[in-house]
């Protein structure tokens, strides 16, 4: 199959998006099927990631990146975006390229980027599919960013941008969901083509749930039941509230160390506030196939992030056998087990996040069990999976449009 998809980001940046994209990608290229990959130039940002050039061109077999046109997007130091009106020069490769279906990977991204519905003119030229794989929700995110979006804070904007989400991925042939709260959102805003499926998945094989990694950098909490966080440094991820959770669980036990991963535009403040306890170890930035070791080297799992659709972070630590404490909500409501492979708490209620830190570490016999009924959930949630799952729609698609193009020709002979 000749497939051709276009991304709102890719590697360097580390996002849920651009970790799924790539795996996903491994896949295709291992099963001979020929993708060309529109994704941003991150020259742009070359200071950030001076490595940018190792993601473009030829990366793996079958498999070549074109970046498009590309700018910082508003102030976010660490994010690229498409710049508008220059989807033109996307189109006259696809075109030539001659794809049998385009998927992009967040339409509504493309758009507020190109100010225009990617890829959507290609595929009715040439006659083929086109499917998006949804990630975000973008609105679920606004009150977070109105400081720095001040289009944001204009009344009545959402129901502005759910009128635009809903007239984007109408247009396609297919929205890809990978979960059932995100589709069921989708519907609600009118959006009438949802597909849902295990369109994502994860590399087992990269954590070790058998094993505790011992690492120099967090020999300080070497007797303390360790509590991790890995996941971008930013305002969506209720950042404010897991700090406020660590400062009360240190108020009632010292048996409980933190250890902080991630980057973003609150990683300054985070550094800061960290530095000033030597319970709490702050890694900062740390490339993705290296996140596997602290993992390995921690005992619980936290996060208080109510917005994500599907955070990958809850499936790699449920693959490193890590109960998971998280809100029971979206995402991580839908992928914790309560009880079972983690506690869920109320959104935002910092009281039932400690109870929940102080029950899961004074009970050694509970996070084993919680470990193994994990590691057991996850286990078959393999990227091969969550890769054949979406060329398998694909596939289908692809037929239904070869059906109704010999049925047209049919037709027309028969007129004729």
């Amino acid at each position: 199959m000749k497939i051709a998809i276009i991304t709102e980001s890719f590697y360097p940046e580390l996002s849920g998006l651009t970790v799924s994209l790539y795996c996903r990608l491994k896949c295709f290229s291992q099963w001979g099927h020929e993708v060309r990959l529109y994704a941003p130039s991150y020259k742009v940002l070359s200071h950030i990631y001076p490595n940018y050039e190792d993601y473009i061109g030829e990366i793996m077999p079958n498999l070549t990146v074109i970046p498009y046109p590309s700018k910082k997007f508003m102030n976010f130091d660490n994010l690229c975006h498409p710049k508008p009106f220059t989807f033109d020069t996307v189109e006259e490769d696809i075109m030539s390229f001659k794809p049998d279906i385009i998927n992009l990977e967040s339409s509504e991204g493309l758009f507020v980027g190109f100010m225009e519905r990617a890829g959507l003119k290609a595929a009715k030229k040439l006659d083929i599919p086109i499917t998006s794989l949804y990630h975000t929700n973008w609105i679920a995110y606004f009150s977070d960013y109105k400081n720095q979006i001040p289009l944001l804070k204009i009344p009545g904007i959402e129901k502005v941008f759910t009128k635009l989400i809903k007239w984007i991925n109408n247009s396609y042939d297919l929205t890809l969901v990978p979960s059932k709260n995100a589709e069921q959102y989708l519907k609600d805003c009118g959006i009438k083509n949802t597909r849902y499926g295990r369109f994502l998945g994860i590399d087992v094989s990269r954590f070790s749930p058998n094993k505790k990694e011992e690492l120099k950098e967090l020999e300080v909490l070497k007797d303390k039941i360790k509590v991790l966080y890995i996941g971008r440094l930013t305002p969506d991820k209720q950042i404010d509230t897991l700090l406020k959770v660590f400062e009360e669980t240190r108020k009632v036990t010292d048996k409980c160390g933190f250890v902080i991963v991630g980057c973003g535009s609150d990683e300054e403040r985070v550094k800061a506030w960290a530095s000033q306890y030597s319970d709490t170890v702050f890694v900062g930035r740390t490339p993705n196939e290296e996140t596997p070791k602290y993992y390995s080297a921690c005992d619980i799992f936290i996060t208080a992030s109510n917005k994500e659709n599907h955070p990958l972070t809850i499936w790699e630590a449920m693959a490193s056998g890590l109960p998971v404490i998280g809100p029971n909500e979206r995402g991580v409501g839908e992928l914790v087990y309560n009880n079972e492979t983690g506690i869920l708490v109320n959104t935002g209620a910092v009281d039932e996040f400690v109870s929940a830190i102080l029950k899961l570490s004074t009970d050694e016999t509970l996070r084993h069990k919680m470990s193994r009924n994990a590691i057991n959930k996850v286990k078959d949630c393999t990227w091969e999976n969550a890769a054949k799952n979406q060329l398998n729609v694909w596939e289908d698609l692809i037929m239904q449009k070869n059906r109704s193009v010999q049925n047209s020709v049919s037709k027309k002979r028969l007129l004729g």
